[in-house]
């Protein structure tokens, strides 16, 4: 074999790694911050969300005994699938979130319609 073409063949080795090492990474995992121009009519109570490996919590803010209203976490198992930049979250006796991947954060569906819902950034550890 050719010095060129054993070089070439460890490119595309190298770039079919990358790829698909990189792809099978969930984008969503990590803590996700509702963006401040949004309104509590695009997004609900929730103010965050944090997606691990096998669940999603929602933070929201509640009306707690007393009348203080303060953060209250709701804990889900989940699973994830997706289907190009749209990832979607699997939750027991429930229906499935979808959430669009784009460059700024991400975007929750409804009814697989992305645009004009609630948008959000990742959230400062």
């Amino acid at each position: 074999m050719k010095p060129r073409h054993a070089a070439t063949l460890a490119l595309l080795g190298v770039g079919a790694i990358a790829f698909f090492g990189c792809s099978t990474q969930n984008p969503l995992l990590g803590r996700w911050k509702v963006l401040p121009f949004q309104s509590i009519d695009d997004c609900g109570p929730a103010t965050e969300i944090d997606f691990d490996e096998g669940s999603v919590t929602f933070i929201v803010l509640a009306q707690l005994r007393g009348g203080v209203e303060g953060p209250w976490p709701e804990k889900w198992p989940a699973t994830y699938s997706h289907r190009g930049n749209r990832y979607v979250v699997n939750r027991p006796h429930s229906h499935p979130l979808v959430f669009l991947i784009y460059r700024e954060g991400i975007a929750f569906c409804a009814d697989d319609d992305c645009f004009k819902r609630c948008r959000l950034g990742r959230a400062a550890d």
